[in-house]
């Protein structure tokens, strides 16, 4: 269940993935050393991996100084709590088939910033409108930085993103999506 809209949120931008190349991680890291007045912000990273990437995670923190700012949370039980806290979802993720991680975030009032190219991401995030979606590194930090700058604007997008989620992937809407798909192939009745 999504916290009440009503629950104050940190100064957090979050992403919850496995550590892997394809998640991208090192590429967020980047971004997020890009922002010049990143102030009292955090980037909390939930997840796990191989013992080898993660060690690559944190080198690369301290390479780009970032270890006042950026947390490794390991893996939480608690997602829509931890999603509730916080304020932003990054999400740099390069190859997603359906991002159920994202689709938490957004329906916890998350606005997400994810790449443009990204098959998956670009079906969840509409640019614009529940977040921001990016080409490279520098625009996933400006698009970043922007939300952050902006708490009107996270909570636009947020609020967008969430009724998104909850209409669009509702269980009654996937089961009309796979009837509707499925109906072509249906037996076609036989006439007495």
């Amino acid at each position: 269940e999504a916290p009440s809209s009503d629950q104050p949120r940190q100064h957090t931008l979050i992403y919850i993935a496995y550590f892997s190349k394809d998640k991208n991680h090192l590429q967020l890291l980047d971004a997020f050393a890009q922002i010049q007045a990143r102030g009292d912000w955090q980037l909390h990273l939930y997840g796990s991996g191989s013992p080898k990437w993660e060690q690559r995670l944190q080198a690369r923190v301290k390479e780009l100084h970032l270890e006042d700012c950026v947390q490794f949370k390991g893996v939480t039980e608690q997602s829509a709590s931890v999603l509730g806290a916080a304020s932003i979802c990054a999400y740099p993720s390069r190859i997603e088939g359906f991002s159920l991680a994202l689709l938490e975030a957004m329906t916890c009032g998350l606005p997400s910033v994810g790449f443009r190219f990204a098959p998956g991401v670009n079906e969840l995030i509409q640019d614009g409108k529940t977040g921001l979606l990016a080409d490279d590194t520098v625009s996933f930090a400006t698009a970043l930085q922007t939300l952050m700058k902006d708490a009107e604007l996270r909570q636009k997008f947020g609020a967008a993103a969430a009724q998104f989620a909850r209409s669009a992937y509702t269980a009654e809407a996937i089961w009309t999506q796979w009837e509707a798909l499925l109906a072509p192939f249906a037996p076609a009745t036989e006439q007495r």
